[in-house]
């Protein structure tokens, strides 16, 4: 029932010692801890917004005895960074869904994990994180990430080259067409 940090660093024979690496959280699961909830899902995270990701989950999933007060958190990882970010916390019990704009970013995966917390008497006993799932993992509508121009034979023309916006192709199947605004 205990959160728990570690941090590690590098040392040398000679005793010099690295910078320390980011933290990493973890939790000691308690006897009568609840399940996590199932059906974790991004509604609206492939692409389909510039702004926000909408992450549902299963509430109903999730038991909790009488008197006993259900509470969820949320938190994420990217392909950027593998720490888990703690994104909303203390959320009722009756909530399903929670929209996030909170430090997201076009161009980057995140995959969402929720984590039930009952209350009783002030004690409270978290489950583990939901599973992480190919349902929870989205994006941003993001600009292609890279954009080369080479000069052709022709007079004036150039010829634009760039990389797909994440998600088109498999397994997202997003088709893009693409806009090409130019300035002199």
């Amino acid at each position: 029932g205990k959160d728990f940090y570690y941090r590690i660093c590098a040392e040398m024979d000679s005793g010099n010692i690295s910078a320390y690496s980011k933290a990493e959280m973890g939790f000691t699961k308690t006897e009568g801890a609840p399940e996590p909830p199932t059906e974790v899902r991004l509604e609206n995270g492939r692409g389909t917004s510039g702004t926000e990701l909408v992450i549902k989950w299963n509430k109903d999933s999730v038991s909790c005895d009488d008197g006993k007060i259900l509470t969820f958190n949320i938190f994420r990882t990217s392909n950027i960074d593998s720490s888990f970010t703690t994104v909303f916390t203390n959320l009722p019990g009756t909530t399903d869904t929670k929209i996030d704009n909170t430090n997201i970013v076009p161009g980057v995966f995140y995959t969402y994990y929720i984590q039930s917390v009952v209350e009783k008497d002030g004690v409270k006993v978290k489950s583990e994180l939901s599973p992480a799932t190919e349902e929870a993992t989205g994006f941003l509508l993001s600009p292609p990430a890279s954009l080369d121009i080479e000069d052709t034979a022709s007079d004036g023309d150039v010829l634009l080259k760039w990389t797909p916006a994440i998600g088109e192709g498999s397994p997202y199947n997003n088709e893009y067409t693409y806009r090409i605004f130019y300035d002199n």
